[in-house]
Formats: structure tokens, C-alpha cells, sequence
């Protein structure tokens, strides 16, 4: 697995660096909730997986703004688009 770098790709401090380790883990342990809820949301397999890509991707450039010890389930679910008419869930 390839190793995430912080947003910004400035140089980490190390509980910098701490804190994206965490927060990695974090998104690996929603990664089962956060695909279920895709499921529902989107109704396939394909779509599911798209959108689940696209929060992980919007979450991790955005985890300055998670607030450490909160839902990460929540904010994640929040993540999750809903695009309609041609879009992803249309």
C-alpha cells in the first residue's frame, strides 16, 4: 500500500506526521460503514466505489478540518455527494 502524504505536501512535523498516521487508520476502519452507506446511496457496486473514492480523496485533503475525537463516520458520511440527473446518482 502506498503511503498517503499530508495535503499542501509541505514537510511534517513529526505529530504531524503522528496525527496523518491516525487519521489513516481512522479512514481504513469507516472504509466497511462508509461502503455500505455508498451502496445505498448510489445502488451499485461500480457507483459505490467511485463515490467512496471520491470522499476518501475530498477527506483526506480536508483532515485539517476534522476535529480529532468526533464521529469520523458522520463527517464522512456528510462527504458524500448527492448528484443527481446524469451525475453519479442519476
Amino acid at each position: 500500500m502506498r503511503q498517503m502524504g499530508t495535503a499542501g505536501g509541505g514537510a511534517q512535523t513529526g505529530s504531524q506526521k503522528v496525527a496523518a498516521l491516525a487519521f489513516r487508520d481512522d479512514l481504513l476502519a469507516a472504509l466497511p460503514a462508509l461502503r455500505s452507506y455508498a451502496m445505498l446511496l448510489a445502488g451499485n457496486a461500480a457507483r459505490a466505489d467511485d463515490l467512496v473514492q471520491e470522499v476518501l480523496l475530498k477527506a483526506w485533503s480536508n483532515q485539517h478540518r476534522f476535529v480529532p475525537g468526533s464521529n469520523l463516520n458522520a463527517w464522512l458520511f456528510c462527504c458524500c455527494p448527492l448528484k443527481t440527473g446524469h451525475g453519479l446518482l442519476g
